[in-house]
């Protein structure tokens, strides 16, 4: 079976935008293992400044948690070192992550922490710096690829296995298509028409129902509430799968990005295939889609209704 774990249960993330202080023992303290390094003069190279014992603090100030298969002085053997260790790593930010680079010039590796996501994909991450800085921020831009400079390019980040709200204001709707309904966009598909096979956009941001007639499991929407209605305003067309909503009015009790505890619930590989096992875990509603009793599910928030990326599917009646 599966427990449904709503968006309130979830850790609030609180970024660190300014140095931590010196009593924090995360940071100052053996409780660090780079902090707490010693060479054979007895001297402490591996502490603050430095991006290794800056960022293995706040891990542990994020998550309460040790990551001991990280323990290393080279930045740069991190993104293996996760890998090997079996954590969970990936190319998507998610707040809390760490950033590793990689090196060109045979110079110093560097790592980071995301410590705000914004809208266009931009992260904003904080860092320490071997010789340089105790703490400072950076932005590294999505369009780059997060390089965080031409000879530190990016490899991948390294998730620190907590899941957050990130602090997103939640879209006031209750599952019920209604003209005017707030819906929050990200990377959807539009569509010119109800019937048209392909998309010709994706759109992020914030919408509104443009009516509440649905037409080949589609829905027009605008960019403005004082839009709602009127001739000519009509954005385009979206999934109504892909905005959370199902014909139905949400009588399934589905919707798109839940997230379920899976507590060794069987899954399958198709919506009418033979169970390819059991899982447990956190996993999220892939689309609001219910075929032959069964819904798809991903792995990662960020997953949410990307192509090539449904784990597998459930039965619906195993979600609860």
């Amino acid at each position: 079976m599966a427990e449904n774990v709503k968006k309130s249960s979830l850790k609030t993330f609180v970024p660190r935008l300014s140095a931590p202080s010196r009593n924090d023992g995360n940071y100052y303290s053996d409780k660090n293992p780079f902090y707490a390094a010693k060479n054979e003069k007895g001297e402490r190279p591996l502490m603050m400044p430095n991006c290794t014992a800056y960022t293995y603090g706040r891990l542990m100030e994020i998550t309460g948690k040790t990551f001991e298969g990280l323990i290393g002085g080279d930045a740069r053997t991190w993104f293996g070192k996760a890998e090997a260790a079996g954590y969970e790593t990936g190319t998507v930010p998610k707040l809390g992550a760490v950033c590793c680079f990689g090196v060109t010039d045979g110079g110093a590796g560097h790592i980071s922490v995301v410590e705000e996501i914004k809208d266009n994909g931009d992260i904003t991450t904080s860092n320490s710096a071997y010789g340089g800085s105790e703490f400072f921020l950076k932005t590294l831009t999505k369009a780059s690829g997060y390089n965080y400079a031409p000879t530190r390019p990016f490899k991948g980040f390294i998730y620190c296995g907590v899941e957050f709200d990130g602090g997103e204001e939640e879209s006031p709707s209750d599952g019920r298509v209604r003209a005017g309904l707030e819906i929050k966009l990200k990377d959807t598909s539009c569509y010119k028409s109800e019937t048209d096979a392909s998309s010709y956009a994706k759109r992020s941001g914030k919408y509104f129902l443009w009516d509440d007639e649905v037409k080949n499991g589609r829905i027009r929407i605008t960019n403005a509430a004082d839009r709602v209605g009127k001739p000519g305003q009509v954005t385009c067309w979206v999934k109504l799968a892909d905005i959370g909503l199902t014909e139905g009015n949400g009588e399934d009790g589905i919707k798109k990005g839940d997230l379920y505890k899976l507590n060794d619930t069987a899954v399958y590989d198709t919506e009418n295939g033979k169970t390819i096992g059991k899982r447990t875990g956190m996993y999220y509603v892939w689309s609001s889609d219910v075929v032959n009793g069964r819904v798809k599910m991903t792995n990662s928030q960020e997953r949410v209704g990307a192509e090539g990326h449904v784990s597998f599917w459930v039965d619906k009646k195993d979600l609860g």
